[in-house]
């Protein structure tokens, strides 16, 4: 179970469809989210009830019971997953840096392409409305339809 960035185990004690029962060493506090994983299955709640160690929590989505019993037969998982901010703390490689930086100067190339190539058309199109009315009257002085 992870509450915030803290990962523990919870040993389930009843499930139903929108909710279970659980045990744990350090149970969240009522209306704490959590997410719960067993294998690859993910359950997204928020604790409603907390009582000596036990909890009760209500989830987002309908729990497969059918599911939940075929992810407790997987192999257990030997590491908790890292949370998202430890993942964005690590410092990128100097590669993966340079990598980034160069398709941020061609996305760059490209927008300030499409404007410069927008703006030509634009005044193309006003030039050629300007001068559409001199270019009619010489026209008509030298006897063009």
């Amino acid at each position: 179970m992870r509450v915030g960035n803290q990962w523990q185990d919870v040993a389930i004690r009843n499930v139903s469809s929108r909710g279970m029962m659980l045990a744990a060493e350090t149970p969240p506090s009522a209306g704490e989210y959590i997410e719960i994983r067993k294998a690859m299955l993910v359950i997204v709640a928020r604790a409603v009830w907390v009582r000596d160690g036990v909890f009760g929590i209500r989830t987002q989505d309908r729990i497969d019971l059918g599911e939940l019993l075929e992810a407790g037969k997987a192999p257990p998982r030997t590491a908790a997953p890292q949370p998202s901010e430890e993942r964005r703390s690590r410092p990128r490689t100097d590669e993966t840096a340079q990598r980034n930086r160069e398709r941020a100067r061609q996305f760059q190339f490209v927008l300030a392409l499409v404007a410069i190539v927008g703006v030509a058309a634009f005044l193309a199109l006003q030039v050629a409305q300007l001068l559409d009315v001199p270019f009619a009257a010489v026209r008509g002085a030298l006897g063009g339809s």
